[in-house]
């Protein structure tokens, strides 16, 4: 096997790409008919497209000729483009990239923030979708900037109305930040690695879907983070707060907490002041920043606090008294809660305003032809 990153460039360089990508595309193309045929649902195959083979002065007509001769619908084919192909596009690409819109076929921007990657310049092509390089994706658990940045994409992306796709998804807690983050697709070998076309069709067809958990919007049982590498402290904890029906996660590392930070929808967290490879607090400020209305607790000895200059944490002993300890965590539940709920609203407002400027936009359009009538039918008189 020869990874594509060897003999691309070559193939880019003599030429060979044009040849590669036109049987690339028949053959993508033939498999998805195949896959129909078997009785599988209906699914969108993606081909990359390479700078050299777009720039072709046939390549409209190529993939048109293609997709008649096998078959396939237009509106389940996905061109991949480079980022370097769009900044260097002038009207040339603009009217070839609207051509492919003409025929209903998806557009998407491969390997985004990449390149010189700009979100306003998305509005110059009619493109359908951008994809966010697994270099972010890698990072987004335990990076707050990556995170930030892979927020940011997704949130400009929908008010470009994108549709976001993220590379590179490999473990479970990617997949839950990207999913409560709005993410709308992803792709990774936390799915699957590449495999061959029958192996795909059985994994189809037997795969058990996402677990509810990733599904935002429903009322969840109470999930409570306890991080302490102290094992004896995390039991008490465990006793201490049995009865009271929180969902407890357990983590004996900063980066284990992390994890289950993306992983799971966390309301408040209890952490160890001092702990091996991340501290407590080190641990607790990463957090915020990647997840800023989960409700953080630290247990530290008196002596410790002085040290500290997050304000923005809730101090308790390790020598803690059970009933006032319990009532902490209620409370902080309630303020997780409140929050969630002045969010979820929030949305709902947004989306009901987001439908009315529609509804006016519509409106305006539809008076201004009818004012165009009116004055026309004036003209006639």
């Amino acid at each position: 096997m020869i990874s594509p990153a060897e003999f691309i460039p070559i193939a880019e360089e003599t030429g060979l790409i044009v040849q590669i990508g036109k049987w690339v595309l028949e053959t993508a193309c033939r498999q998805a008919v195949a896959w129909q045929r078997e009785g599988l649902p209906l699914l969108r195959m993606g081909v990359n497209l390479s700078v050299r083979q777009f720039m072709q002065n046939d390549i409209v007509d190529v993939v048109a000729r293609v997709l008649h001769e096998t078959k396939l619908d237009s509106n389940l084919l996905e061109l991949e483009l480079t980022e370097s192909l769009l900044m260097g596009g002038g009207e040339e690409i603009v009217s070839t990239l609207s051509a492919f819109r003409k025929m209903h076929i998806g557009l998407s921007v491969d390997d985004f923030g990449t390149g010189y990657s700009s979100l306003s310049y998305l509005k110059r092509f009619p493109v359908t979708s951008v994809k966010i390089d697994q270099s972010f994706v890698q990072e987004i658990t335990t990076d707050p900037d990556a995170a930030a940045l892979v927020r940011s994409i997704v949130s400009m992306s929908h008010e470009l109305r994108l549709s976001v796709i993220a590379e590179g998804v490999e473990t479970e807690g990617q997949l839950g930040y990207l999913a409560r983050h709005g993410c709308n697709e992803m792709q990774g070998y936390f799915l699957s690695r590449p495999i061959p076309p029958d192996e795909f069709s059985m994994l189809l067809r037997t795969f058990p879907g996402l677990p509810t958990r990733r599904q935002g919007g429903e009322r969840t049982q109470r999930t409570l983070l306890l991080v302490n590498d102290e094992a004896n402290i995390v039991a008490s904890l465990k006793r201490l707060l049995h009865s009271e029906g929180y969902n407890i996660l357990t983590a004996s590392t900063g980066m284990e907490g992390l994890e289950l930070l993306a992983t799971y929808p966390v309301g408040v967290i209890i952490s160890e002041r001092s702990m091996l490879e991340m501290t407590g607090v080190e641990f607790l400020r990463r957090a915020k920043q990647l997840h800023p209305d989960i409700v953080r607790i630290v247990l530290s000895d008196h002596t410790e606090l002085k040290s500290v200059t997050d304000n923005t944490i809730e101090f308790r002993t390790k020598l803690w008294e059970d009933e006032p300890l319990r009532d902490d965590i209620r409370e902080a539940f309630q303020r997780y809660e409140l929050k969630q709920e002045n969010i979820r609203l929030s949305r709902e407002v947004k989306q009901a305003n987001s439908k009315l400027s529609e509804i006016n936009h519509d409106l305006e359009l539809h008076l201004g032809e009818k004012s165009q009538g009116i004055r026309h039918n004036i003209n006639l008189l």
